[in-house]
């Protein structure tokens, strides 16, 4: 599927149904493309804070937006946060902010290195350079000394990453490795190793990671293995890449692979994670995935109507504050909103597209193709159009029937297109929409003789 997803739920006498992509609808304006965002619930520091274009920034609840400093660059950063600092990585610098101190360079005497990515860990921060992972004092979180360094050593890869888990400890991912670190308050380096929960797969580049709800989803790969898209938590990892998505990324070299971002998030009881490549992006659908496999869990995003242009949005993060679910742009400094309420892009509509499976109609003509649709609140004069093609060799589609589809407030209906006449053998459908408003597909029905 193309900018659909599935949702479980007993609907339209069906177990689930198809559900279009959320739309985009401006928030406020940043100050260029979007490296990273957070928000934090530390006291005293409670704001969205995200890096757009050079800008260190906050935004409101209504989208106002107040540059704090400046991260030189382009590439992602890294955030985290203590009970004292917002903690950003960026560069190959380590910055702090607090209202009392302001945004600031950190260099400990220049001990801090060249870091590449930071986690705060049971009152420490740690940073990694990709050959050392070394953390701040327990006194001052702005002093690092040389001393409070460890060099992981289960393999001699590199270390990629480094995040905290749910049960406090630090996780480093390497090359081709992961290890777990607890806090045991040793002088010096106050972490050990756990090597029970070592694990031999790795990631290909610092931000190919993301938590959600106890899980990382990873793009890594293991020894004399190609990458692929991974579901790590506490030593188990599980690979979720369909074969569709497998091909995808044989069309990237690793080194193209390593700049991939990682978006997870839940909505409407479904866990979505957006995994953005560099050329296009899809999301895992990780709800769908454990009722009925991964063949089915993953859909195409994008932006256009026409060609295949990336989905714009990255870098998601809900707002407790509204509830709204923020992100920023690959393309310029655009701070938008994953609307429900919408399927455009910026007021720009994006196509949909969904397959069927091939049905065996062999000798037989097809009299009537009927789907059950809900529409969504659409204005009048922008009713939903549909179109409807087939397919006998899943490759090439023929004559595309049109519909124009769905009144304001006109709910329940069924999308009804009849005579396609004879069948020889297999034949498959795919759908094809155009709306402004959300669209809901559930029972399909084809009647033949």
């Amino acid at each position: 599927p193309v900018n659909m997803y599935a949702v479980k739920r007993e609907e339209l006498n069906s177990q689930g149904y198809m559900y279009q992509m959320y739309g985009l609808t401006n928030y406020g304006t940043g100050s260029g493309i979007d490296r990273n965002a957070m928000w934090v619930s530390a006291n005293g520091l409670q704001n969205h804070y995200r890096i757009s274009g050079t800008d260190f920034e906050t935004i409101d609840e209504l989208g106002n937006v107040t540059v704090l400093g400046t991260v030189p660059n382009t590439e992602q950063c890294s955030i985290t946060f203590s009970f004292n600092n917002v903690i950003v990585v960026g560069n190959q610098q380590l910055f702090y902010y607090n209202p009392t101190d302001g945004f600031r360079e950190i260099t400990s005497s220049g001990v801090v290195g060249s870091p590449i990515d930071c986690v705060w860990v049971a009152n420490y921060v740690f940073l990694t350079d990709g050959t050392d992972i070394y953390h701040s004092t327990l006194a001052d979180e702005e002093i690092f000394s040389a001393s409070d360094s460890a060099e992981p050593d289960f393999s001699p890869d590199n270390v990629v990453g480094i995040a905290k888990n749910k049960n406090n400890e630090l996780v480093v991912f390497n090359e081709f490795s992961i290890q777990h670190y607890i806090d045991v308050g040793d002088a010096n380096f106050a972490f050990q190793n756990l090597p029970s929960k070592t694990t031999k797969l790795g990631i290909l580049g610092t931000h190919c990671k993301s938590e959600l709800k106890g899980k990382f989803y990873l793009m890594g790969r293991r020894v004399n293995e190609k990458p692929s898209c991974y579901i790590y938590s506490l030593g188990s990892a599980q690979k979720i890449a369909s074969r569709e998505i497998e091909k995808v990324l044989d069309t990237y070299t690793p080194d193209e692979l390593a700049t991939t971002t990682i978006d997870s998030f839940t909505a409407d009881d479904v866990d979505l994670i957006i995994y953005h490549f560099p050329n296009d992006s899809y999301m895992f659908n990780a709800t769908i995935a454990q009722l009925v496999g991964v063949g089915s869990a993953w859909s195409k995003i994008k932006t256009d109507t026409t060609g295949d242009e990336p989905y714009r949005a990255k870098n998601i993060v809900i707002d407790p504050r509204n509830g709204k679910m923020i992100v920023g742009d690959k393309i310029d400094g655009t701070i938008g909103e994953l609307d429900d309420s919408v399927a455009t892009h910026y007021g720009d509509i994006a196509e949909w597209l969904l397959f069927t499976p091939f049905l065996n109609l062999e000798t037989l003509s097809i009299n009537q193709m009927e789907i059950e649709i809900i529409p969504g609140i659409v204005d009048a004069a922008e009713d939903a159009t549909v179109m409807v093609s087939r397919t006998t060799n899943g490759r090439t589609y023929g004559q595309e029937w049109t519909e124009e589809y769905g009144a304001a407030y006109d709910y329940n209906n069924r999308f009804i297109i009849r005579t396609f006449g004879y069948v020889r053998h297999w034949v498959g459908f795919k759908f094809r929409g155009a709306s402004r408003s959300r669209m809901v597909f559930g029972l399909l029905d084809v009647e033949a003789s």
